[in-house]
């Protein structure tokens, strides 16, 4: 299953998948997602929402978790109460799901793919208003393509004494 900020989502104007079967969530505090699109109508999309939340979309499957704001370590818990609990789950950002994944410690690994150029400006990146902390990852897999891209898997490192 996949999950995703709303935010990104209405960027990258989410739609269903292609795999049957397959599951997106999204991440959302004030329900506000556009329930016409594909990914809703199709029912392959469904809420990840604080308890304190509005009500959600009639026709729309939700996952509470949270009071004022979603408790996403508790949200991955409950997954199963919308699909069979899924294996693997893929956080596809933005940047502040992806701080707020780092900041509950659900993070075990990390795909990066770097572009060979230098980028400036005040977009955010990875992760945006995450808590100070360091967590340490390995790399697994490294490739590069003949534009000079790098595409590389980390999995955490086990805790060290």
């Amino acid at each position: 299953m996949i999950l995703v900020g709303s935010a990104t989502a209405r960027a990258e104007q989410y739609q269903a998948p292609r795999k049957p079967g397959q599951r997106i969530g999204v991440v959302t505090s004030t329900g506000l997602v556009d329930q016409s699109t594909d990914l809703f109508s199709s029912g392959a999309g469904f809420l990840v929402m604080p308890y304190d939340g509005p009500t959600a979309p009639p026709g729309i499957d939700v996952v509470r978790a949270g009071a004022d704001s979603v408790d996403l370590r508790a949200a991955l818990a409950r997954l199963g109460d919308v699909m069979p609990s899924p294996s693997f789950v893929q956080a596809e950002g933005g940047a502040r799901l992806n701080a707020g994944l780092v900041d509950s410690g659900c993070v075990d690994e990390l795909n990066l793919s770097i572009a060979p150029l230098i980028v400036g400006g005040t977009g955010q990146r990875i992760v945006a208003a995450a808590g100070d902390t360091m967590q340490r990852f390995d790399p697994v897999h490294v490739l590069a393509d003949g534009d000079g891209y790098l595409f590389s898997r980390w999995v955490r490192a086990p805790d060290r004494p």
